[in-house]
Protein backbone atom coordinates (compact mmCIF):
# COMPACT_ATOMS: atom_id res chain seq x y z
CA UNK A 1 0.00 0.00 0.00
CA UNK A 2 1.73 3.48 -0.92
CA UNK A 3 2.68 5.61 1.98
CA UNK A 4 -0.03 8.49 2.90
CA UNK A 5 0.90 12.06 3.10
CA UNK A 6 -0.81 13.84 5.36
CA UNK A 7 -2.61 17.18 4.86
CA UNK A 8 -1.00 19.96 6.99
CA UNK A 9 -3.67 22.31 8.09
CA UNK A 10 -1.32 24.96 9.27
CA UNK A 11 0.69 25.33 6.29
CA UNK A 12 -1.68 24.09 3.65
CA UNK A 13 -3.23 26.05 0.70
CA UNK A 14 -5.86 25.97 -1.99
CA UNK A 15 -3.14 25.95 -4.50
CA UNK A 16 -1.51 22.73 -3.33
CA UNK A 17 -4.76 21.04 -2.19
CA UNK A 18 -5.63 21.81 -6.37
CA UNK A 19 -2.50 19.72 -6.72
CA UNK A 20 -2.93 16.63 -4.78
CA UNK A 21 -6.26 16.10 -6.23
CA UNK A 22 -4.57 16.28 -9.88
CA UNK A 23 -3.24 12.23 -8.22
CA UNK A 24 -5.83 11.00 -6.20
CA UNK A 25 -7.27 7.85 -6.16
CA UNK A 26 -8.77 7.80 -3.20
CA UNK A 27 -12.32 8.70 -3.54
CA UNK A 28 -12.25 9.38 0.09
CA UNK A 29 -9.40 11.56 0.53
CA UNK A 30 -10.63 13.21 -2.83
CA UNK A 31 -14.01 14.02 -1.11
CA UNK A 32 -12.14 15.48 1.49
CA UNK A 33 -9.44 17.85 -0.27
CA UNK A 34 -13.07 19.20 -2.23
CA UNK A 35 -14.59 19.75 1.20
CA UNK A 36 -11.46 21.50 2.72
CA UNK A 37 -10.63 24.03 -0.12
CA UNK A 38 -14.81 25.01 -0.33
CA UNK A 39 -13.93 25.69 3.50
CA UNK A 40 -11.21 27.55 2.75
CA UNK A 41 -12.74 29.47 -0.06
CA UNK A 42 -15.63 30.47 2.82
CA UNK A 43 -18.51 27.94 0.73
CA UNK A 44 -21.14 29.75 2.86
CA UNK A 45 -23.62 26.98 2.69
CA UNK A 46 -23.25 22.95 2.60
CA UNK A 47 -25.77 20.44 2.14
CA UNK A 48 -26.28 17.32 3.77
CA UNK A 49 -28.73 13.83 4.54
CA UNK A 50 -30.06 13.66 7.94
CA UNK A 51 -30.57 9.69 8.97
CA UNK A 52 -34.09 10.37 10.35
CA UNK A 53 -32.73 10.67 14.30
CA UNK A 54 -35.55 13.25 14.34
CA UNK A 55 -37.72 11.92 11.40
CA UNK A 56 -38.52 11.49 8.39
CA UNK A 57 -34.82 11.19 6.20
CA UNK A 58 -34.24 14.63 4.28
CA UNK A 59 -31.35 16.82 2.64
CA UNK A 60 -30.44 19.65 5.00
CA UNK A 61 -28.77 23.05 4.03
CA UNK A 62 -26.06 24.30 7.04
CA UNK A 63 -25.18 27.57 7.25
CA UNK A 64 -21.15 27.89 7.69
CA UNK A 65 -21.36 30.08 10.48
CA UNK A 66 -23.51 27.17 12.36
CA UNK A 67 -20.60 24.82 11.72
CA UNK A 68 -17.92 27.49 12.91
CA UNK A 69 -19.48 27.50 16.14
CA UNK A 70 -19.71 23.60 16.42
CA UNK A 71 -16.65 23.30 15.69
CA UNK A 72 -15.48 25.79 18.57
CA UNK A 73 -17.75 23.77 20.98
CA UNK A 74 -16.31 20.45 20.29
CA UNK A 75 -12.65 21.90 19.82
CA UNK A 76 -12.89 23.70 22.98
CA UNK A 77 -13.12 21.20 24.93
CA UNK A 78 -11.05 18.71 23.37
CA UNK A 79 -8.09 21.18 23.07
CA UNK A 80 -6.42 19.44 20.28
CA UNK A 81 -2.79 20.80 19.37
CA UNK A 82 -1.15 22.35 16.17
CA UNK A 83 0.24 19.49 14.12
CA UNK A 84 -1.20 16.83 16.06
CA UNK A 85 -2.74 14.13 13.98
CA UNK A 86 -6.10 13.66 13.26
CA UNK A 87 -7.39 10.04 11.25
CA UNK A 88 -10.18 10.04 9.32
CA UNK A 89 -11.78 7.14 8.75
CA UNK A 90 -15.61 8.00 8.30
CA UNK A 91 -16.96 8.96 5.00
CA UNK A 92 -16.50 12.80 4.50
CA UNK A 93 -20.00 13.37 2.81
CA UNK A 94 -21.66 12.70 5.93
CA UNK A 95 -21.67 14.79 8.54
CA UNK A 96 -19.71 12.77 11.25
CA UNK A 97 -16.53 12.80 8.53
CA UNK A 98 -17.17 16.28 7.44
CA UNK A 99 -16.81 18.03 11.07
CA UNK A 100 -13.83 15.87 11.98
CA UNK A 101 -12.07 16.99 9.11
CA UNK A 102 -13.32 20.96 9.70
CA UNK A 103 -12.58 20.94 13.37
CA UNK A 104 -9.18 19.14 12.65
CA UNK A 105 -8.54 22.09 9.94
CA UNK A 106 -9.47 24.68 12.22
CA UNK A 107 -7.46 23.17 15.16
CA UNK A 108 -4.62 23.43 12.57
CA UNK A 109 -3.73 19.59 13.22
CA UNK A 110 -2.51 17.00 10.14
CA UNK A 111 -5.18 15.17 8.39
CA UNK A 112 -5.04 11.73 7.17
CA UNK A 113 -7.73 10.50 5.17
CA UNK A 114 -8.45 6.34 4.17
CA UNK A 115 -11.06 4.84 3.07
CA UNK A 116 -13.93 3.69 5.02
CA UNK A 117 -14.15 0.06 6.01
CA UNK A 118 -14.74 -2.29 8.72
CA UNK A 119 -11.16 -2.32 9.82
CA UNK A 120 -9.46 0.97 8.98
CA UNK A 121 -5.99 -0.44 10.62
CA UNK A 122 -6.24 -2.26 6.55
CA UNK A 123 -5.38 1.32 5.35
CA UNK A 124 -2.92 2.18 7.95
CA UNK A 125 0.36 3.11 6.24
CA UNK A 126 2.37 3.41 9.36
CA UNK A 127 1.47 7.20 10.82
CA UNK A 128 0.42 7.58 14.54
CA UNK A 129 -3.15 9.44 15.12
CA UNK A 130 -4.20 11.37 18.24
CA UNK A 131 -7.26 11.02 17.31
CA UNK A 132 -9.52 9.12 15.52
CA UNK A 133 -13.80 8.74 14.91
CA UNK A 134 -14.90 5.49 14.59
CA UNK A 135 -18.58 3.70 15.04
CA UNK A 136 -19.05 0.81 17.07
CA UNK A 137 -18.20 -1.72 14.55
CA UNK A 138 -14.50 -0.24 13.75
CA UNK A 139 -13.69 -0.38 17.13
CA UNK A 140 -14.44 -4.06 17.86
CA UNK A 141 -12.43 -4.67 14.41
CA UNK A 142 -9.66 -2.42 15.47
CA UNK A 143 -9.55 -4.18 19.19
CA UNK A 144 -8.54 -7.53 17.41
CA UNK A 145 -5.68 -6.35 15.54
CA UNK A 146 -2.61 -5.82 17.15
CA UNK A 147 -1.43 -3.00 15.07
CA UNK A 148 -4.16 -0.77 16.89
CA UNK A 149 -1.61 0.01 19.77
CA UNK A 150 1.37 1.12 16.73
CA UNK A 151 -1.18 3.33 15.18
CA UNK A 152 -2.27 4.92 17.84
CA UNK A 153 -0.76 7.43 20.44
CA UNK A 154 -1.17 6.67 23.96
CA UNK A 155 -2.87 9.61 24.90
CA UNK A 156 -4.90 9.24 21.93
CA UNK A 157 -8.53 10.34 21.71
CA UNK A 158 -11.08 7.76 20.57
CA UNK A 159 -14.27 8.82 19.89
CA UNK A 160 -16.92 6.48 18.90
CA UNK A 161 -20.36 7.00 17.28
CA UNK A 162 -23.13 6.29 15.28
CA UNK A 163 -24.76 3.61 17.80
CA UNK A 164 -24.53 2.67 20.89
CA UNK A 165 -21.59 1.35 23.07
CA UNK A 166 -22.42 -2.18 24.07
CA UNK A 167 -21.14 -3.47 27.33
CA UNK A 168 -18.80 -5.60 25.83
CA UNK A 169 -17.32 -3.20 23.72
CA UNK A 170 -16.83 -1.42 27.30
CA UNK A 171 -15.04 -4.34 28.65
CA UNK A 172 -12.61 -4.61 26.22
CA UNK A 173 -11.29 -1.12 26.22
CA UNK A 174 -11.04 -1.00 29.80
CA UNK A 175 -7.13 -1.58 30.17
CA UNK A 176 -6.31 0.19 27.04
CA UNK A 177 -4.01 3.74 27.27
CA UNK A 178 -6.24 5.87 25.18
CA UNK A 179 -8.95 8.18 25.94
CA UNK A 180 -12.71 6.68 24.71
CA UNK A 181 -15.19 8.64 24.72
CA UNK A 182 -18.76 8.04 23.47
CA UNK A 183 -20.63 10.53 21.46
CA UNK A 184 -24.21 12.08 21.10
CA UNK A 185 -25.01 13.44 18.06
CA UNK A 186 -26.93 14.11 14.50
CA UNK A 187 -26.61 15.61 11.46
CA UNK A 188 -29.72 18.36 12.69
CA UNK A 189 -27.06 19.08 15.75
CA UNK A 190 -23.87 19.13 13.30
CA UNK A 191 -22.19 15.75 14.40
CA UNK A 192 -21.88 15.77 18.59
CA UNK A 193 -23.24 17.68 21.54
CA UNK A 194 -22.61 15.68 24.43
CA UNK A 195 -20.40 13.05 25.09
CA UNK A 196 -18.93 10.86 28.26
CA UNK A 197 -16.01 9.38 28.52
CA UNK A 198 -15.62 5.19 28.97
CA UNK A 199 -12.74 4.39 30.59
CA UNK A 200 -10.14 5.07 32.98
CA UNK A 201 -10.37 7.99 35.03
CA UNK A 202 -13.25 10.26 35.36
CA UNK A 203 -15.47 7.12 33.38
CA UNK A 204 -19.22 8.35 33.05
CA UNK A 205 -22.49 6.70 33.28
CA UNK A 206 -24.60 10.20 31.52
CA UNK A 207 -23.84 12.15 28.48
CA UNK A 208 -22.82 15.53 29.50
CA UNK A 209 -22.84 18.16 27.44
CA UNK A 210 -20.74 20.49 25.42
CA UNK A 211 -20.43 24.32 26.24
CA UNK A 212 -23.51 26.31 24.93
CA UNK A 213 -25.59 22.75 24.54
CA UNK A 214 -28.64 22.44 27.07
CA UNK A 215 -30.69 19.30 26.99
CA UNK A 216 -34.53 19.64 28.69
CA UNK A 217 -37.33 16.65 27.99
CA UNK A 218 -40.87 16.43 26.42
CA UNK A 219 -44.10 15.08 27.60
CA UNK A 220 -43.24 11.67 26.17
CA UNK A 221 -39.94 11.73 27.33
CA UNK A 222 -38.09 12.57 24.43
CA UNK A 223 -34.64 14.31 24.49
CA UNK A 224 -34.82 18.13 23.79
CA UNK A 225 -31.79 19.91 22.18
CA UNK A 226 -31.20 23.81 22.40
CA UNK A 227 -28.13 24.98 20.87
CA UNK A 228 -26.71 27.92 19.84
CA UNK A 229 -26.36 26.81 16.44
CA UNK A 230 -29.40 25.67 15.85
CA UNK A 231 -32.56 28.34 15.03
CA UNK A 232 -35.21 26.14 16.62
CA UNK A 233 -35.58 23.44 19.46
CA UNK A 234 -34.57 19.64 18.61
CA UNK A 235 -36.82 17.85 19.52
CA UNK A 236 -35.46 13.84 19.22
CA UNK A 237 -36.77 10.40 19.54
CA UNK A 238 -34.46 9.43 22.33
CA UNK A 239 -35.98 8.53 25.57
CA UNK A 240 -33.83 9.57 28.54
CA UNK A 241 -33.50 10.49 32.11
CA UNK A 242 -32.36 13.67 32.54
CA UNK A 243 -30.13 14.67 35.00
CA UNK A 244 -29.56 18.55 34.75
CA UNK A 245 -30.05 21.50 31.86
CA UNK A 246 -26.27 19.56 30.76
CA UNK A 247 -26.59 15.64 31.17
CA UNK A 248 -28.59 12.98 30.72
CA UNK A 249 -28.29 9.23 30.33
CA UNK A 250 -29.79 7.81 27.35
CA UNK A 251 -32.69 5.07 27.52
CA UNK A 252 -33.13 4.08 24.10
CA UNK A 253 -34.93 4.71 20.89
CA UNK A 254 -38.75 5.90 21.14
CA UNK A 255 -39.77 3.91 17.85
CA UNK A 256 -38.18 1.35 19.54
CA UNK A 257 -39.96 0.80 22.68
CA UNK A 258 -41.82 -2.83 23.28
CA UNK A 259 -45.14 -1.89 25.09
CA UNK A 260 -45.93 -5.49 26.04
CA UNK A 261 -49.21 -5.80 28.40
CA UNK A 262 -48.50 -2.01 29.50
CA UNK A 263 -45.06 -2.39 30.38
CA UNK A 264 -42.59 -0.45 28.49
CA UNK A 265 -38.98 -2.23 27.68
CA UNK A 266 -36.65 -0.76 25.59
CA UNK A 267 -34.79 -2.62 23.15
CA UNK A 268 -31.74 -1.03 23.10
CA UNK A 269 -31.50 -2.23 26.78
CA UNK A 270 -32.53 -5.55 26.54
CA UNK A 271 -30.07 -5.60 23.50
CA UNK A 272 -27.08 -4.75 25.79
CA UNK A 273 -28.00 -6.88 28.71
CA UNK A 274 -28.62 -10.09 26.25
CA UNK A 275 -25.53 -9.62 24.46
CA UNK A 276 -23.65 -9.18 28.04
CA UNK A 277 -25.44 -12.64 28.91
CA UNK A 278 -24.68 -14.29 25.52
CA UNK A 279 -20.57 -13.17 25.92
CA UNK A 280 -20.43 -15.04 29.23
CA UNK A 281 -21.86 -17.98 27.61
CA UNK A 282 -18.92 -17.70 24.49
CA UNK A 283 -21.70 -16.19 21.91
CA UNK A 284 -20.91 -12.94 19.92
CA UNK A 285 -23.84 -12.85 17.48
CA UNK A 286 -25.53 -9.53 17.39
CA UNK A 287 -28.98 -9.51 18.21
CA UNK A 288 -32.23 -7.61 17.66
CA UNK A 289 -34.75 -6.61 20.37
CA UNK A 290 -38.11 -6.87 18.59
CA UNK A 291 -42.11 -6.77 19.62
CA UNK A 292 -44.03 -9.64 17.66
CA UNK A 293 -47.60 -8.75 17.58
CA UNK A 294 -49.49 -10.89 20.00
CA UNK A 295 -52.93 -10.84 20.56
CA UNK A 296 -53.18 -10.42 24.55
CA UNK A 297 -50.20 -8.67 24.86
CA UNK A 298 -50.55 -6.00 22.25
CA UNK A 299 -46.57 -7.38 21.36
CA UNK A 300 -44.21 -9.80 23.09
CA UNK A 301 -40.56 -9.22 23.73
CA UNK A 302 -38.87 -11.42 21.22
CA UNK A 303 -35.50 -12.12 20.06
CA UNK A 304 -33.81 -12.48 16.11
CA UNK A 305 -30.43 -13.60 16.11
CA UNK A 306 -28.96 -14.85 12.96
CA UNK A 307 -27.45 -18.43 14.30
CA UNK A 308 -29.27 -21.27 13.19
CA UNK A 309 -27.05 -23.46 14.57
CA UNK A 310 -27.50 -23.15 18.14
CA UNK A 311 -31.30 -22.36 18.17
CA UNK A 312 -31.35 -25.28 20.22
CA UNK A 313 -29.03 -24.69 23.09
CA UNK A 314 -30.09 -21.22 23.22
CA UNK A 315 -33.70 -21.89 24.03
CA UNK A 316 -32.59 -23.90 26.96
CA UNK A 317 -29.61 -20.76 27.99
CA UNK A 318 -32.25 -18.18 27.87
CA UNK A 319 -35.01 -19.84 30.07
CA UNK A 320 -32.21 -19.75 33.00
CA UNK A 321 -32.81 -15.90 32.41
CA UNK A 322 -34.19 -13.17 34.51
CA UNK A 323 -38.20 -12.96 33.64
CA UNK A 324 -38.26 -9.20 33.52
CA UNK A 325 -35.38 -9.94 30.50
CA UNK A 326 -36.53 -12.98 29.18
CA UNK A 327 -37.40 -13.04 25.63
CA UNK A 328 -40.59 -14.84 24.90
CA UNK A 329 -40.16 -15.82 21.08
CA UNK A 330 -36.78 -16.88 19.75
CA UNK A 331 -36.23 -15.64 16.08
CA UNK A 332 -33.20 -17.06 13.79
CA UNK A 333 -33.54 -14.93 11.10
CA UNK A 334 -30.81 -12.51 8.76
CA UNK A 335 -29.61 -9.46 10.28
CA UNK A 336 -29.87 -6.06 7.89
CA UNK A 337 -27.17 -3.70 8.07
CA UNK A 338 -27.46 -0.10 7.07
CA UNK A 339 -24.51 1.47 4.70
CA UNK A 340 -23.28 3.61 8.40
CA UNK A 341 -22.86 0.14 10.21
CA UNK A 342 -26.00 0.47 12.66
CA UNK A 343 -28.63 -2.35 12.21
CA UNK A 344 -31.18 -2.41 9.65
CA UNK A 345 -34.50 -2.12 12.07
CA UNK A 346 -37.29 -2.17 9.83
CA UNK A 347 -36.29 -4.16 7.57
CA UNK A 348 -34.70 -6.77 10.05
CA UNK A 349 -37.74 -6.48 12.23
CA UNK A 350 -40.45 -6.83 9.00
CA UNK A 351 -38.51 -10.25 7.57
CA UNK A 352 -38.45 -11.52 11.14
CA UNK A 353 -42.07 -11.13 11.85
CA UNK A 354 -42.86 -12.40 8.63
CA UNK A 355 -40.52 -16.03 9.50
CA UNK A 356 -42.37 -16.29 13.07
CA UNK A 357 -41.48 -18.59 15.43
CA UNK A 358 -43.42 -20.99 17.84
CA UNK A 359 -43.33 -19.41 21.33
CA UNK A 360 -40.67 -21.44 23.79
CA UNK A 361 -41.32 -19.90 27.19
CA UNK A 362 -45.02 -19.73 28.29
Amino acid sequence: MPKLNAIDCSEISVFQLKELLLNENSSNHEQAIKHLIDWIEKKETFIFNTSGSTGTPKSIHIDRIKIEKAVEASNSFFKYKPKSVSWVTLNTNFIAGFMQLIRAYEAKMKIYVTEPCANPLMNWTGFKADVISLIPAQCFEMLADNRMLEALNEDSVILIGGAQVSDELSKKIQALPFRFYETYGMTETLSHVAIRKINGLNKQEQFEALSGIKFSISEKGNLNIHAPWVDDIIETKDQIELISESAFKWLGRESNCINSGGMKYYAEELERKWQNLLFENGISNSVLAIGFPDIQWGEVISMVIEAPEIISELKNEIKKWDKKIMPRRLISSKLFFLPNGKIDRIKTKKVAIDLGSSPFNQ
